[in-house]
């Protein structure tokens, strides 16, 4: 295999998707704008698929029963019998530190 592009391969397959056509032409205008092709966008999404194994964007759907379970089982080994003596300030430097790990 050819190591070029990308991940390092050369970029040889097609995907033909079906959109609105007024979705595509205002995606197509606002690409634009960013100075990106529309195959260059679908490009760097599929990167960025691969290389963290989830999509860019916020997923709107509902969690189901048994990941709610799960995220309330979670939560519940965290509850404390007494509060904790730390400021909404501090709580969200120490968030953003994991998140994106900076300093806030």
């Amino acid at each position: 295999m050819t190591r070029l592009i990308g991940f390092g391969f050369l970029r040889n397959a097609v995907l033909t998707v079906r959109l609105d056509s007024e979705v595509k032409l205002k995606a197509k205008a606002s690409l634009e704008k960013l100075g990106v092709t529309p195959s260059a966008a679908v490009q760097q999404l599929f990167d960025y698929i691969v290389r963290t194994g989830n999509l860019p964007f916020d997923d709107d759907t509902k969690p189901s029963q048994d990941e709610i379970k799960r995220r309330l089982q979670a939560v519940s080994r965290f509850e404390l019998s007494q509060p904790l003596d730390i400021s909404d300030d501090e709580i969200r430097a120490a968030r953003i530190k994991v998140k994106y790990d900076i300093d806030a």
